[in-house]
Parts: C-alpha cells; structure tokens; sequence
C-alpha cells in the first residue's frame, strides 16, 4: 500500500478487485462476473482502513502542494542536460531534487496525521458535506444502506458512520491503534508525530467552536488549509532567487507559520472553508492564497519541470493525477489476433476476458502476450460525470487494453475509455518509482550531495521532529512545559513516556476509539473495561508527565481527546 508522488496512484494489493469478496459470502467466480463486490459497493470490511488511509493521501496530493512535489520529482529524473555541472551550482534538477525531499521530510507527519485521523476518528457528521474520500468508501462498502438511507430520509453518509463505529471498537482496530500509540516519537514515518499533531490541532479547533466535532468536517477543512494552498505549492517551485539554504529554512518558517495563523484566524477561515464548500461561494477562501495569475504561473512551471523527463510515459502518470485507484491484481495478459484479451490472474482466479481496444493491440496485427494488471479505478463525478463510477481496466505492460463496467457488464464504453486512455498500469509507475529511488546521478562529496544527505535519513526525521513536536506536544493552559517530554517519547512512543503496561494501552486504544459522547464504562463493544478512578489517575499522570490529558471527558462522556 503506498502512494506514488509523480502519479498519485494508490494500488492495494490486497483483494483482487475482480473478485474481491463481498461482506457476506465468498467471492463470485461464475463465468463473466467481474467485479461484483465492487459494482455493488459491498467490499468486506477488513478492507476499509487501507481504502480509507490511502484515498486520504491521494486526496491530499490531488492539490496544488501535490502537483508542486510531482512536479519536482519528475524534474530531477532522467534530466535533459550537464548534471555534474548542476550538482554545484544548484540551479536546475539537483536544487528539486533537495527540494523534493526537504518538502516531503516537512510534510510527512501532515500527510500520515490526516491519514490516521480518518481512519481513527472521522466520522460524517450532521452538516451537508462531506471529505470526497469517504463518499468514495461509503460508495464502495455501503451502497445498499446508502439507498435505504436516502429512501428513509437519513443522511446518505449514515451507514458509513455507522459501520465505523462498530469496526473501531473490535480487537483488530483496536490492536492497530495499540500499535500506534507504541512507535517512537523520532520515525521517518511520522505516524505518530502526525498524528498528535492533528489531533492536537483539532482539539484545538474544538475549543474555540462545537462546529469541529464534526471530525469528517474537520478532516475535509485540514486537508483544505494544508494542501490546497497556493502559497506553499509557490514556494516549492519559486525562481532560484536565493541559496537553497535560505530557501528550506523559509519553507520550515512558513510551514511553521502556518499553524500559528490557523490557531489565530480559526474561526474567520472556518467560515470561509464552510461558505465555499456548503454554497459553492465561486469566492475561494483567502487561506487558500489563490489568484489567476498565480494558478496560471503554477502550471506552467509544472508543465516546464514535466517536460525535463526523457521518459514519454511521464506524463500519463502526471495527467490522471486526479483519477483514485483502490485495488489492483497482477496478471498475464494476452491479445489474440481476433482482437480478444484475456488476463491470467497469478493468484488463481478465473481469467477475465473481453474485446481490446483497437489502441491497444498490436499495430501488426499479431497475438501479443505479457505482464500485465488488472485495477480498480473510481471516477469522480466532474467532467460531465454527475454519478461516482468504479470501473475495471485492464493494462498489458504500461498501456491500456480495455475497461469494464461492473455494474452493467460493459467493455470500452467511449466515456470510460476517454477519462481512462492516458493512465498508465499500476507496473509501469511501480517501476518508475523504483528508478526514482534509486537514483544516483548526484556526484559522491558535491555541494548537492552534502545538502541532501543533512535531509535524508536521522537528519530528515530530527527536522521534522523540531518543526512539529512543539505544535503536536503543546502543553495545555496553565501547564508549564515539560523538557524531557520528547526525550521520552522518542525511545517508545506514549507507551515508554508513561510507563504503561499492555492491560492499560489497550484501555486507552479502546476509549479512544469510542465516539465521541459515549460513555467511557460502556463495555458494549469490548471486554475491555475502565472505571472513573482509573481515567482520572491516568489523566493526573499524563498531565504530570505530558503536560496534558489523554482522554478528556465532558460530564462523564467522552470529549476530544488528544489521542
């Protein structure tokens, strides 16, 4: 599971998305059904975290920020021109390249923060819009009860909230949250940094106004501020004005800044985020930073760092950028000479068959076999598009052979084929991506070399450490701050820093994953039980230690919480 920066492209491996199994039942393997579970929006549970995690991330990168760091990657890949020269003076491809990595040691604990949060916390809530991520997993996973919903007059998004619910408090979420509040404070990952970090934020948020309890709300509005800002997307591509040592301590000062202006301004960008998003206000909120000019300044440096790469396929990974892939199943594909296709899954599923495009057979007319994929790809509603559609394509190599419809049994439908005919196969950018990490071009001992290796590795996480920790271990009012608190954290997470023993971390998991204004003694859903006095002395100890309450309640109901 992972998300490639040039293309955006999430691909869980998981589940074959022709016959991922539905809820109930074992998967259909009759001849010609294709993609049941998924035309029905009855995917089995197990795969709804994964979904929703990575469809966060693709949502976060479907931005202006995501289209600056794609941009960068691609620029210092496979580039046009004296590289060895560039490594010193740091003015083309090896500048984006420190870039690049700076950006995404910043960005990270943002990125995974929101992630987690949406797979923690985020619920739909009463307000008439929702993160476009989980409409896609309620479309997936709900689409019966979506319509029951509708016909019964209750929120479309109810029966994803519902569902939620129930799924955090089993012993597998809980075992993963577990897991969580475990892993060191100092990770290149930033799970746990970025998780803080959000929560904290909209704890926050919460205390100045009831509107953020609305966590699906919340999470669609810290998306919004984080990465569709055109000041920052700006930043990370601007003109080479400065050293590109000055250049990464501004961005670590705006990023810095950022935060600082949200907890300032919370209530005013709320306000604008809820205008322009509840009446399709054409006004974008002002945090946004965006003008005409500056968009049209921001395409065009991405397209100039786009056309860098010597590699044609570039920019099919960039141009479906916005086109959400949730499930992909290897296979070998071939194309007979009639024109016909067939995909031999490597798991041992029945093969799926169907007529080819003519762009993607053969030119001489000759059966054709190879490596290939079969995935699962969601089309928004833009474009003319007014309903959610999950389709089929099939890829042999990097090129498209044919979509499916599972809902109507369709092959190559003109629309389908037109909003899918530049993408490339989840093999090709695996490949890609490959290359990219394994770049080498940088001279051993240059100036360009030195300056990326302070952002790489135990130097990356220490910077990111520094940026955020202040924002995500924020001492609550009146609380002195605690110096040796991310000391201890570092060595083992929250389990290390207080001390805790398995039985009390999973109580903690436990209730942190109750919704919010349930009763922390309500033992319902767990064999996992607390009592007042427990709660309290926790509370007494993490304020000790921490600075802060854990699990904060409201007239003995559960109330935002910092994890």
């Amino acid at each position: 599971m992972a998300v490639d920066p040039i293309s955006n492209t999430v691909a869980i491996t998981k589940a074959n998305p022709a016959y991922a199994p539905a809820q109930i039942g074992s998967p259909s393997i009759a001849p010609g059904i294709w993609g049941k579970a998924l035309a029905e929006g009855t995917l089995p549970d197990d795969l709804i975290c994964p979904v929703l995690h990575e469809l966060t991330h693709h949502s976060s990168l479907n931005t202006p920020v995501g289209n600056s760091l794609s941009a960068l990657t691609v620029s210092h890949t496979s580039i046009i021109g004296e590289t060895m020269a560039d490594a010193e003076r740091l003015t083309g491809p090896a500048r984006d390249m420190i870039r690049v990595a700076a950006a995404n040691s910043f960005l990270r604990p943002l990125l995974e923060g929101l992630a987690l949060f949406a797979e923690f916390d985020a619920v739909s809530g009463d307000v008439p819009i929702a993160n476009w991520s989980s409409q896609v997993v309620a479309r997936l996973f709900c689409f019966p009860e979506m319509r029951n919903a509708l016909l019964a007059g209750k929120d479309l998004l109810s029966p994803l909230k519902t569902k939620l619910e129930i799924l955090r408090l089993t012993p597998t979420m809980i075992s993963r949250k577990k897991a969580l509040l475990r892993r060191d404070l100092f990770d290149p990952d930033g799970y746990l940094l970025g998780y803080l970090l959000i929560k904290t934020i909209w704890v926050d948020l919460t205390m100045r106004h009831d509107i953020w309890r609305n966590t699906d709300m919340f999470l669609m509005f810290a998306n919004d501020y984080f990465f569709n800002d055109f000041g920052l997307a700006y930043l990370l591509v601007q003109p080479n004005e400065m050293s590109i040592e000055d250049e990464l301590k501004n961005l670590d000062a705006y990023l810095h800044n950022r935060v600082v202006e949200l907890g300032r301004n919370s209530a005013e960008f709320g306000k604008q985020f809820i205008q322009y998003h509840l009446t399709q206000n054409l006004s974008r909120p002002n945090y946004q930073g965006y003008s005409d000019s500056l968009n049209e300044h921001l395409h065009f440096v991405w397209t100039r760092r786009t056309l860098r790469s010597l590699h044609w396929q570039t920019p099919n990974f960039i141009s479906t950028r916005g086109i959400p892939r949730v499930l992909a199943a290897s296979a070998l594909v071939n194309i007979d000479i009639a024109g016909k296709f067939e995909a031999h899954f490597h798991d041992g599923f029945p093969p799926l068959r169907g007529p080819a495009l003519k762009a993607g057979r053969p030119a001489n007319g000759e059966a054709v076999e190879g490596d290939g994929s079969v995935e699962a790809v969601v089309l928004l509603p833009q474009n003319g598009r007014r309903d959610m559609r999950v389709l089929l394509c099939v890829f042999l190599d990097k090129d498209l052979v044919a979509t499916f419809d599972p809902e109507t049994g369709d092959f190559n439908d003109a629309d389908d084929v037109k909003a899918c005919d530049r993408m490339a196969s989840y093999l090709a950018i695996e490949s890609f991506a490959v290359m990219v990490e394994n770049e080498t071009w940088l001279p051993e001992g240059s100036k360009a070399a030195e300056i990326l290796s302070s952002y790489s590795n135990e130097s990356a996480t220490r910077r990111m450490l520094d940026l955020w920790s202040p924002f995500a271990l924020i001492s609550d009012v009146g609380v002195e701050e605690r110096f040796g608190v991310i000391a201890a954290l570092e060595r083992g997470g929250l389990k290390a820093a207080l001390s805790l023993d398995e039985s009390s971390l999973g109580k903690i998991s436990r209730m942190s994953l109750c919704p919010l204004g349930s009763d922390p003694d309500d033992s319902d859903a767990s064999e996992i039980t607390t009592d007042r006095t427990w709660l309290d002395d926790l509370n007494i100890k993490s304020d000790e230690i921490l600075g802060f309450r854990l699990l904060a309640t409201k007239n003995g109901k559960l109330a935002p919480s910092r994890v």
